[in-house]
């Protein structure tokens, strides 16, 4: 039934997860540019399947409304049920490496901002951050 949709959807999740796999190994190695360049990458896949996923859920919808008396697990074939869970599964799997991603980024902004302010100290007025323009902290300038 919808078994074509269902494996191109489960494609792109494995090649989204192999891809934040990538980021996470650059990340660590600091390796900045490769990163930045799979960023359109990521957005296309993620684009491709919420393509196949509104394909997918509109068959179930109709596969729904012609069955109004039946579970979707009992419309479907046994391959579609499979794929379905496979899907699930590499969704979960996806959920749980861009949580391990967003942790790392989060980091290591974290780090790149304290480095910024123990070089640069800052003044915070509210929401904005301005710069001191004393000498910083921990240099000192001798003449």
């Amino acid at each position: 039934m919808i078994e074509h949709q269902l494996k191109q959807s489960i494609n792109i999740l494995e090649q989204l997860i192999e891809t934040t796999l990538f980021d996470l190994s650059d990340i660590r190695a600091a390796r900045h540019q490769p990163l930045l360049n799979r960023v359109k990458i990521k957005e296309d896949l993620v684009v491709a399947f919420e393509t196949q996923k509104s394909i997918i859920d509109a068959a179930l919808e109709k596969a729904a409304h012609d069955h109004p008396d039946k579970e979707l697990r009992a419309i479907l074939n046994d391959e579609d049920n499979s794929l379905l869970a496979v899907m699930t599964g590499a969704l979960t799997r996806l959920h749980a490496e861009n949580k391990r991603f967003a942790t790392m980024v989060m980091t290591v902004g974290e780090f790149y901002t304290s480095l910024l302010d123990a070089i640069l100290p800052s003044d915070s007025d509210g929401y904005t951050k301005k710069r001191a323009n004393a000498t910083p902290s921990f240099l000192e300038v001798r003449g």
